[in-house]
């Protein structure tokens, strides 16, 4: 029998040369500009290390990000807990480790505000106070919690009887949205404590057209005092 020549061999092997210049590169095969392609192969090294550290600057933000959600997620949890407690003695401590722990939170904040809230109702109206308007030099104006704080103050100098500061303070109040008319029943109430009695009865109108939505309890309050403010105004003009 004769032995049928291997495929495998040598002879049988055609030897195939490929030219270097008409291999064409993924470039190329992107259909890159050529001016777009002399650059990249040009650069190739100094591309390289920018791709390395834009990798390395997306994982770093990607990391600092999940941090950040985990901060915020302990923050409400320990706030939560905190506000659990129904004496003050208990309470107090975990509000300001709240603040200590994760002072870059919005839990941060509302612990503050926790805090001044329990000042007030102690009678500490300038520690409330305090609290109250470092809470407010670190929010944004358009944050919702704003002018909440900025009512708190409000009430606190009120209730102080600083007139002339709260009545800035509410005055401040009835150009937001939201609170105008709590912003004008506080000028209206100022106003009629301090003998203001026009300016009072123009601050309590403005509250009754401010469109904020009113008990039929409340409107009647407010149109009492706007009945008799009007009667004493009349005596003050007739005994001139």
């Amino acid at each position: 029998m004769t032995k049928q020549p291997s495929a495998f061999s040598k002879k049988n092997i055609t030897a195939v040369t490929i030219d270097p210049e008409a291999k064409s590169s993924l470039l190329e095969e992107l259909n890159l500009p050529p001016g777009l392609v002399t650059f990249i192969r040009n650069n190739k090294k100094q591309l390289q290390i920018a791709g390395i550290v834009l990798a390395i600057a997306v994982l770093a933000w990607a990391l600092y990000d999940y941090y950040i959600d985990q901060q915020d997620e302990h923050a409400a949890a320990e706030l939560t807990t905190a506000l659990q407690f129904t004496r003050d003695e208990n309470r107090v401590p975990a509000l300001v480790q709240v603040g200590e722990k994760y002072s870059r939170t919005s839990s941060a904040l509302w612990s503050q505000v926790e805090l001044a809230n329990i000042d007030f109702k102690a009678g500490n109206l300038d520690g409330a106070i305090a609290r109250y308007r470092a809470v407010l030099a670190d929010l944004d104006e358009d944050n919702p919690l704003y002018p909440l704080v900025e009512l708190s103050i409000a009430q606190s100098l009120e209730t102080k009887g600083d007139l002339e500061t709260a009545l800035a303070a509410y005055r401040a109040l009835s150009e937001m949205d939201g609170f105008r008319g709590e912003g004008f029943k506080g000028m209206g109430r100022i106003q009629e404590l301090r003998g203001n009695l026009s300016e009072a009865k123009k601050s309590y109108e403005q509250y009754l057209a401010s469109g904020q939505p009113l008990s039929p309890e409340e409107t009647a309050l407010i149109t009492g005092k706007l009945a008799r403010i009007k009667e004493r105004i009349a005596a003050t003009s007739a005994g001139k």
